[in-house]
């Protein structure tokens, strides 16, 4: 997924956090490239809502889709490789029980849990 936003040390800074390569710079905008789903928050970039709201709709992707919710700004890359993976029945019903927990469902916590170990695996 290919992002391009508007100027900000404080963002580029975070996004070198979290596997993303800048991979070009206009006058205005910077352009990074990485595989995980962001979720940028307004009081990180220590932004009003107003500057928020014009930062994202500055904000373009590609290979993906963005989405802002108040103060956040949802960015997920398209998902279209499919994964088959088989659990034992107590497996999936631990799964289940964490997810439920996490006001989440079994599929989106576990593709999390998996992008986090190899985030930890690549170092960050």
């Amino acid at each position: 997924m290919i992002v391009m936003f508007p100027k900000n040390e404080r963002l580029a800074r975070m996004l070198k956090q979290v596997l993303y390569e800048k991979v070009g710079e206009t006058n205005d905008s910077m352009i990074f490239k990485g595989p995980l789903p962001l979720d940028i928050d307004a009081d990180i970039l220590r932004m009003g809502v107003r500057s928020f709201i014009r930062f994202c709709e500055k904000v373009h992707v590609d290979g993906g889709r963005k989405l802002r919710k108040g103060g956040h700004l949802f960015i997920e890359p398209y998902r279209t490789v499919k994964l088959n993976v088989r659990l034992s029945e107590e497996e999936y019903s631990l799964l289940s029980k964490v997810a439920n927990m996490a006001g989440r469902k079994p599929t989106t916590l576990f593709r999390t849990f998996l992008l986090s170990a190899l985030a930890k695996m690549e170092g960050v």
